[in-house]
């Protein structure tokens, strides 16, 4: 009986051991990914703006 129980232990904790390397697995993933779509969003929006904004002395002046 004794033994039985600890093969159950044995499993339930290898069980927790794969669940939580895959979940940190897929934890690092999703968090490399929103990262760099971050870091893209922000150039985007940053190109955007430098791209908008006219620099001082080169607008045109009429009349």
């Amino acid at each position: 009986m004794a033994k039985a129980k600890v093969k159950d232990d044995l499993a339930l904790l290898l069980t927790a051991c794969i669940v939580s390397v895959v979940g940190w697995g897929i934890f690092q993933l999703l968090g490399m990914y929103t990262f760099l779509v971050g870091i893209a969003a922000w150039m985007y929006v940053s190109i955007r703006h430098w791209r908008r904004v006219p620099k001082k002395g080169s607008e045109r002046k009429e009349g």
